[in-house]
């Protein structure tokens, strides 16, 4: 392999890395492929006992393939095994030009574990910073597909209880803070839909904060006039 051939692999593999993430939801925060990425391998070196270099290496390559297929919701994924069995094909034999990995059947379930929880600490961010959309994600990722993946050991499992507690505390303190805004005004709250922000893990809890609107006999006032200086 010379210089060229090296250095259209590596265009590749920084193209594939900036593909973005969950286009079907239009209120959620983008996310890079290098990003979700990161993320799953800084999990992996937590749940991990030994992180070998092909488990990393398969790790950096597993969502390369994504910008040959596009990122195919989980959920069409579960409800529609043959189209994700198909693209998993093709992912697979794009991924070919950047070299076979071997991994071990443990290693494979640490890499998906990882992959799954750095899903569940997104949504989380999302949640954190008012976004609606991550309230159906939160339903999602309590489904039994994903508790299968995230039960690969103790420590997985921990990561992943811990996360629930968290999303669904939040999905709380979500509602009430909607729930307070639809009350005061209904532009308020439909604005709130998108900009609101609910405490994130280890915040203080927070009071939603209105503005009452002034009688309409008082909006024509000037108002007072400031007190002149004492002369004496």
């Amino acid at each position: 392999m010379d210089g060229c051939d090296e250095f259209k692999r590596l265009w590749l593999m920084r193209r594939g890395g900036q593909v973005l993430r969950f286009h079907t939801e239009p209120f959620f925060r983008r996310q890079t492929v290098a990003e979700h990425t990161f993320g799953a391998l800084l999990i992996l070196y937590e749940i991990a006992d030994n992180v070998t270099p092909n488990l990393v290496r398969a790790l950096l390559l597993h969502d390369l393939g994504e910008q040959y297929t596009g990122d195919l919701p989980a959920p069409a994924g579960w409800r529609n095994p043959q189209v994700r069995q198909s693209l998993d094909q093709d992912e697979r034999q794009f991924l070919q030009q950047f070299g076979t990995v071997t991994i071990t059947d443990e290693e494979r379930r640490l890499l998906e574990a990882a992959d799954a929880l750095d899903l569940c600490f997104t949504v989380l961010e999302n949640l954190a910073e008012g976004r609606l959309d991550a309230l159906s994600m939160v339903e999602r990722l309590l489904e039994p597909q994903v508790k299968s993946r995230v039960s690969v050991n103790e420590r997985s499992w921990r990561l992943y209880d811990e996360w629930r507690k968290r999303a669904q505390a939040l999905c709380e303190q979500q509602g009430r803070v909607l729930r307070t805004l639809a009350q005061v005004n209904a532009w308020q709250y439909s604005a709130a839909v998108v900009v609101s922000r609910v405490p994130g893990p280890g915040d203080e809890e927070c009071q939603p904060v209105t503005k009452t609107r002034q009688p309409a006999d008082n909006q024509n006032q000037q108002p007072p006039s400031p007190a002149l200086p004492n002369d004496n």
